[in-house]
């Protein structure tokens, strides 16, 4: 809803630069001309250095109930269970069949789409006008599970 359709007036001048007169916000790459450069190899060294830790450490405690929820689910395939949708199981199922009873196999969808999540929330950063600074704190988002 913009302002005039709120029946709000607004004076121009009090504006920020990246507010229109109409109440909507300017995307970053028209309101500073340009998106802030991409900081790759800090952002990807972090996404690696997730990923290679969460399988490095991904065989040093055993199964937890929902990954035996899950390799179950996926020896019955369905179209869909009542509490979650069939490509987990489908997952746990290719990987369960690649390598029998190995943890490490087993979670290396999940450590991979951590990695992943990092890179993506740093790119989301920057489409939403972040600099460098905000790029770091975006690659501390993500953090192992407890």
């Amino acid at each position: 809803m913009t302002l005039e359709e709120r029946g709000d007036t607004v004076s121009a001048a009090r504006l920020p630069d990246d507010v229109s007169t109409a109440g909507e916000l300017a995307s970053p790459a028209t309101a500073a001309g340009a998106l802030p450069d991409f900081a790759w190899l800090p952002v990807t060294a972090v996404a690696g250095l997730l990923t290679a830790v969460l399988i490095a450490f991904s065989d040093r405690y055993g199964y937890h109930r929902d990954e035996l929820y899950f390799i179950q689910s996926g020896r019955h395939l369905a179209w869909g269970y009542p509490d979650q949708p069939p490509l987990v199981p489908l997952i746990a199922r290719l990987m369960t069949d690649l390598a029998p009873g190995s943890l490490v196999l087993l979670r290396l969808p999940s450590a991979i789409a951590g990695g992943l999540l990092v890179l993506l929330t740093a790119l989301l950063t920057r489409e939403l006008g972040g600099g460098q600074p905000r790029c770091w704190r975006a690659r501390s988002s993500r953090s192992p599970p407890s």
